[in-house]
């Protein structure tokens, strides 16, 4: 049997009526087109996941043995949305110490930090532009295991619009990865890729140019926004 079948068997409440509609909005209600990704993305949910793919996303259900991931997670959803009412993906690279985590671990805590995301109608709509920190990454931290595992799931699976990639302050390695990182994106994402480099406030001026401003940024990045994600987390654990 498929995983959606074992899904409506094992958490119907989990394919409810809004879970659906997450579908339709990513596929402008093409049915069909719905249909598929809603499918696929039970089969994926299945093999990240394993026994918890049939309990909510939440760090008391699927991720209770995670805390700590989602804590450093290396996708973060800003408590902002830029200009155009996207919501927006903070990534900083440098925090893969795989000494730190699992890569199965990682994948999960990103999952849920989209879920987290999807759970706003707007971002359904509207969709997500991420930002990638590479500043202070290293060759060595570079998975590429983990990207390709995250970026099938974002192309195949996850009802999630990706508007824009934009890459800053890439580091001295960036000539030996970016061809792989390129070839994972696939040719939808790699349209919406863009590079700046520069000083901190020359990227600024670029980033605003697509409506992301300093104020919505954090200050590794030369913006100003205040967030603790821990307390986030807290307050987020609380809602759910």
């Amino acid at each position: 049997r498929s995983a959606l079948c074992l899904a409506y068997q094992n958490c119907p409440h989990l394919v409810d009526l809004n879970h659906k509609l997450k579908f339709l909005r990513w596929a402008d209600f093409d049915s069909r087109k719905a249909a598929l990704r809603m499918i696929a993305y039970w089969e994926d949910r299945l093999r990240v996941f394993q026994d918890e793919a049939f309990q909510p996303l939440t760090q008391a259900g699927a991720l209770r043995s995670d805390a700590d991931t989602i804590a450093i997670s290396l996708l973060e959803i800003l408590p902002v949305r830029d200009r155009h009412q996207r919501a927006i993906l903070y990534v900083d690279t440098s925090i893969q110490d795989r000494t730190k985590y699992k890569r199965q671990a990682m994948l999960r805590a990103v999952w849920y930090e989209l879920h987290c995301a999807l759970n706003d109608e707007e971002v359904q709509t509207n969709g997500i532009v991420a930002v990638v920190y590479d500043e202070k990454t290293v060759l060595s931290e570079f998975d590429r295991k983990l990207y390709k595992h995250i970026l099938h799931a974002i192309n195949h699976s996850l009802p999630i619009k990706i508007k824009a990639i934009h890459q800053c302050h890439p580091n001295r390695y960036v000539h030996l990865v970016l061809p792989v990182a390129k070839f994972l994106l696939g040719r939808s994402l790699r349209a919406r890729f863009e590079m700046h480099r520069g000083s901190k406030k020359e990227v600024l001026r670029k980033l605003q140019e697509y409506g992301i401003d300093a104020e919505m940024l954090p200050p590794d990045m030369g913006g100003v926004l205040k967030h603790d994600r821990r307390q986030m987390l807290a307050s987020r654990r609380t809602r759910e």
